[in-house]
């Protein structure tokens, strides 16, 4: 079974695992559970490690993993987390998906706005310029409705 979530740089990915056995028991790894992350096809993980296991719950395994650029995480891209885990003497795999988005709002205000007002007047005035069309849009008269 896998399953994917959706997160920004500098968000945390936790990633959940659960060991049962041939009669779907929850039931402890032999062991430990580790973890390789690859990013979208490729061939070395980024990334691996072991997970924890919450004290008194049988079976139940968790990281939290922090999507940075200093682990090897870039917007527009996917990951795979690979986990693994010896149960009842067979060892078993599953594995979890990331994409990385771009931050919400598509970037820094004040970047975009330096970049914006840093233009001269003409680059915004011409014929086929938003400057153009929203100055023709203030010209136009409206007539109010009633309903």
């Amino acid at each position: 079974m896998a399953y994917h979530v959706e997160k920004e740089l500098d968000d945390n990915w936790t990633i959940y695992a659960q060991a049962v056995d041939a009669s779907g028991a929850a039931t402890n790894v032999t062991g430990n559970v580790s973890y390789l992350i690859y990013e979208e096809e490729g061939a070395a993980p980024i990334l691996a490690g072991i997970f924890t296991q919450p004290t008194g719950v049988p079976g139940l395994y968790s990281e939290q993993i922090a999507v940075t650029a200093a682990n090897g995480f870039e917007e527009g891209k996917d990951y795979v987390a690979r986990m693994s885990a010896v149960i009842g003497g067979t060892t078993t795999a599953m594995i979890a998906t990331l994409t990385v988005q771009a931050a919400a709002g598509g970037g820094d205000p004040s970047l975009i706005a330096d970049a914006v007002w840093d233009e001269s007047k003409a680059a915004h005035t011409g014929d086929t310029t938003f400057g153009n069309m929203a100055a023709d849009l203030d010209n136009l008269e409206f007539e109010g409705r009633e309903g």
